[in-house]
């Protein structure tokens, strides 16, 4: 098999940059203070779609207040997600035990 030196050099470059890109996909690694201020910010600066995103992998890592859930409740119903507003405000009457 005969190689040329730019199919080489490609695959040089593949090798070399694929970990990198791994890396650069990697997710922070959140806990409840960071969530709790960044949500805390996005909901007084109306940045309803960073509230929602970052809520999202919150909860994905193990997150979850009933602050959280009601904030990202106002922003979902704030970007006409009534639907998923309904989830989440379900989430927090459920987490909020008033009995």
């Amino acid at each position: 098999m005969v190689y040329s030196r730019a199919n080489l050099l490609a695959l040089l470059l593949l090798v070399l940059v694929s970990p990198l890109i791994g890396l650069a996909q990697e997710t922070e690694e959140l806990d409840y203070p960071k969530v709790n201020e960044r949500t805390e910010y996005y909901v007084t600066m109306q940045e309803w779609s960073k509230l929602l995103k970052l809520g999202r992998e919150a909860i994905d890592q193990g997150v979850e207040f009933p602050a959280l859930y009601e904030r990202m409740g106002i922003a979902a119903y704030a970007t006409a997600e009534y639907y998923t507003a309904i989830k989440f405000m379900k989430k927090v009457l459920a987490k909020n035990d008033f009995s």
